[in-house]
């Protein structure tokens, strides 16, 4: 399994449209519109085999994104960033305590 980072510009006004067509791709894990440089940052994960060199691996999954990707219209630039090591932090499920009102005796 290999991760990668895809940093998109697209064309102006597409964005939507561009996000909506990566959810439909198994390969992306999460995607999302952002401000500044670029318009959509995608997280990838690629089921591939990995090769005794890891940048013989990245390769792979950069020829497989770039697949995907090059018949999507409106994108007009990518640089991908392969993922060196990931930190998920996960919530457990939170506890509420809610008060309970204690009848007092005396009232």
């Amino acid at each position: 399994m290999k991760e990668i980072i895809a940093f998109l510009r697209v064309e102006a006004g597409k964005e939507n449209e561009i996000l909506e067509k990566l959810s439909s791709l198994n390969e992306v894990k999460e995607a999302c519109i952002v401000f500044g440089e670029y318009d959509i940052i995608a997280h990838f994960k690629i089921d591939i085999e990995e090769d005794l060199l890891p940048q013989a691996t990245i390769i792979k999954a950069h020829r497989i994104i770039s697949e995907k990707l090059h018949g999507i219209e409106g994108i007009t630039d990518i640089v991908f960033l392969p993922v060196g090591e990931s930190f998920i932090k996960r919530r457990g499920p939170v506890q509420v305590e809610i008060p309970v009102p204690i009848n007092n005796p005396t009232d």
